[in-house]
């Protein structure tokens, strides 16, 4: 089973100086984003599959090996489900390790 990452509910978006600032309303938890995790926080509005996610960073960042990507990824995902900022299908704070 893929796993799905989806936003969360009472979460407040600005913006600043290139950054995203994320804050959960009703944990007040507060995360700020460089302009790549900002860019994947705007995907998940389409993309729910943390497959394509990884894919889109491989495209926007070239110089970055996949697998380099792969635990940036892993690591923003993290932070965004351990700040109540995303939720995953399967409950996990992380994406599930290669076999």
């Amino acid at each position: 089973m893929t796993t799905r990452i989806s936003k969360c509910d009472r979460i407040d978006v600005d913006s600043f100086d290139g950054e995203t600032i994320l804050m959960n309303l009703a944990s007040r938890q507060v995360l700020v984003l460089n302009e790549s995790a900002g860019a994947l926080w705007s995907a998940l509005d389409s993309l729910d599959d943390p497959d394509d996610l990884l894919d889109l960073l491989v495209e926007s960042i070239p110089t970055l090996d996949r697998s380099a990507c792969e635990k940036s990824l892993d690591e923003l995902i993290r932070a965004l489900a351990e700040g109540g900022f995303v939720t995953t299908s399967d409950g996990q704070t992380a994406l599930p390790q290669p076999g």
